[in-house]
């Protein structure tokens, strides 16, 4: 018995989310860097921590899709759907960073840091479940 497109993707989603719990694990058993770490690593914190939140949201917002979405010719037009609003989100991030930069900005590249980051995460779940669905659907 073959699965359908939509089992073999929850599936994934679950594997996605009991990967993305490990690394949440790690990072709060390295919450001691909060204050003492390097500078370097609390930088690189605060970029995982973005980037988990963004894995977090896809997940919760693709497992609704999968959920709700009864035809599977939908689910996928969807999803792809979702990976472009994504992927626009992140190519406007990315125009934000090579205009003209003022000192006096940084709080905009730092909230221009987490989007990015955040999109990056929801982008690497689309991107598997994308994956899964042209494996699937050859």
């Amino acid at each position: 018995m073959t699965d359908t497109i939509s089992e073999i993707l929850e599936n994934t989603l679950f594997d996605l989310s009991d990967t993305l719990k490990i690394h949440l694990i790690e990072l709060n058993e390295n919450r001691s860097l909060f204050m003492n770490g390097p500078s370097r690593e609390l930088i690189q914190r605060t970029f995982n921590i973005s980037f988990y939140q963004g894995q977090k949201q896809a997940i919760e917002a693709l497992d609704r899709e999968i959920k709700t979405t009864t035809d599977e010719n939908d689910l996928i037009a969807n999803l792809k759907r979702y990976s472009q609003d994504v992927e626009k989100q992140l190519l406007n991030v990315i125009e934000l960073h090579t205009t003209t930069y003022e000192p006096k900005e940084n709080l905009r590249l730092a909230q221009s840091l987490d989007t990015y980051y955040h999109c990056k995460g929801q982008h690497d779940i689309i991107s598997e479940l994308l994956s899964q669905v042209n494996k699937y659907s050859i």
